[in-house]
């Protein structure tokens, strides 16, 4: 045992007033929270909420808000592969509402848009046809037989009966017993940070999601649960927390960030996405695998007619080369007008940007084509020429 005198070890925390870490960037405002990151050229997304606090839906109507400028998904219930439902105790609150929405609040739709703007433009675009039904806005009335019920099964989620003692003898026993009803009004979790977040799918379909939040862990399961995603493919990162108080416990935006990540990679599975930062639209790169393959199968098509020609003891001469090229001209222009003017009039009775662009984009790939198509046979037919000269042939 050490002796009175001896000096008390020293340690970094122990005894000693440590700040937290989070403490200074946020009284100085340099902390980012997921509302404060940014991406080049990301999506953003909005909400649709439903207005009624007990309806039934009719119809979604989202043509309109599809046409607009700017607009690159619109998602309703039908894009939702999973089982559309997320909760902690039970699974009944729908990611996107399909036949009923059941407070002011319910998410309906989904949009995905270039710019914030273009986004909450969209919303008041999307026709949703309600039939209101009976609310229920008293825990009493919720109770009640016979009342409206909000979810199948009833309005208790779970029922716990506590007993300790006996009530009635203590009743009985006592000087004064008082009874009143007591209420209070209303309260819900006041922090500061917006429920916000940004999410992103890589090429090997890693999902990973910046959000607020309570739970990572559970939130990944939920959004498996809710989407049909493999849960080990998802990555949640909850950075400083704004204040939560319980009210971050449950998911807010998590599943529906997922949701907008992964329609915007599944339409442009072909290697990059909007939410890379690369500013390259989808119909962009939709083309690319269409260029590639006309590309590679023109020259393919000409080595294997000379081999054809040169099997037979025929002689092939440059002029077939350039014959060739003249021909597969006057088709790229012929079928690049013939896309362009296409793509152009269906835009007229479409309104559909993305009708036009495709068609540019095909008709623009056509060209491209041949020019590199011109360039391969240029190359194979100066390589040809350069074989016979050193195989003492003459044209």
């Amino acid at each position: 045992m050490a002796g009175a005198g001896t000096a008390m070890a020293e340690y970094n925390y122990i005894g000693k007033r440590i700040a937290r870490i989070d403490a200074r960037p946020k009284v100085d405002g340099s902390l980012k929270y997921p509302s404060d990151h940014y991406e080049k050229g990301m999506i953003w997304g909005r909400v649709l909420r439903a207005k009624h606090p007990h309806a039934r839906i009719i119809s979604i109507d989202t043509s309109a808000a599809e046409r607009l400028p700017g607009v690159v998904a619109v998602l309703t219930h039908k894009d939702v592969k999973g089982s559309n439902r997320f909760g902690i105790e039970r699974q009944d609150q729908p990611v996107l509402c399909s036949d009923r929405v059941r407070y002011v609040g319910d998410a309906v739709a989904l949009v995905g848009a270039e710019t914030k703007e273009a986004a909450e433009r969209a919303l008041g675009l999307i026709q949703v046809e309600y039939e209101p039904l009976p609310r229920v806005d008293d825990p009493r009335a919720a109770l009640a037989k016979g009342g409206p019920w909000i979810h199948e099964g009833g309005n208790i989620i779970h029922e716990l009966h506590f007993v300790r003692g006996d009530v009635e003898a203590g009743f009985a026993g006592a000087d004064l017993v008082v009874e009143r009803t007591y209420r209070t009004q209303m309260m819900d979790h006041a922090f500061l940070e917006t429920e916000a977040g940004l999410a992103v799918v890589d090429g090997d379909g890693m999902l990973t999601i910046r959000s607020c939040g309570q739970y990572a862990f559970r939130d990944a399961t939920q959004i498996a649960r809710a989407l049909d995603y493999p849960e080990e493919k998802i990555r949640m990162i909850e950075p400083f927390t704004g204040g939560a108080f319980g009210g971050k416990d449950e998911v807010t935006v998590q599943i529906l960030l997922a949701l907008l990540a992964l329609i915007l990679n599944l339409v442009i599975l072909f290697g990059l996405s909007y939410l890379f930062g690369t500013g390259l639209n989808f119909m962009t790169l939709l083309g690319l695998p269409l260029l590639l393959g006309m590309a590679i199968d023109a020259p393919v098509h000409l080595l294997l007619r000379y081999k054809d020609e040169r099997s037979k003891g025929s002689q092939w001469h440059t002029d077939d080369f350039l014959k060739q090229v003249f021909l597969g001209t006057g088709k790229a222009i012929t079928l690049s007008a013939l896309t362009t003017a296409i793509a152009f009039f269906s835009f007229l009775i479409a309104s559909s940007p993305l009708l036009l662009e495709f068609g540019v984009m095909l008709g623009t790939g056509i060209m491209i084509n041949w020019l590199l198509t011109f360039l391969w046979v240029g190359g194979i037919r100066i390589a040809i020429d350069q074989k016979r000269k050193t195989e003492g042939k003459q044209e």
